[in-house]
């Protein structure tokens, strides 16, 4: 691997740490919902998971979308 393969790769994680750090911040505005994300991106919100599924139904993110419910712990971390 040539030192430019290195560098790109490098830049690539750096990119994918910074979009998970930033959707970590993002989902502390969350705590106690359900979310649905998607590309490290967050689709919608709602109280409660049915709430959450409602708003999904009959579209591509009912399919691809990754579903859970966000702690209140401050210190929760997320990997996607």
């Amino acid at each position: 691997m040539s030192e430019t393969d290195r560098e790109d790769m490098a830049d690539v994680l750096r990119q994918q740490v910074a979009a998970e750090r930033e959707l970590s911040e993002r989902l502390r505005q969350h705590a106690g919902e359900w979310v649905a994300v998607r590309n490290h991106k967050i689709i919608t919100h709602a109280p409660t998971l049915d709430e959450l599924m409602e708003k999904i139904r009959g579209t591509e993110d009912e399919e691809t979308a990754e579903i859970f419910e966000v702690s209140k712990d401050p210190a929760a971390v997320y990997f996607f």
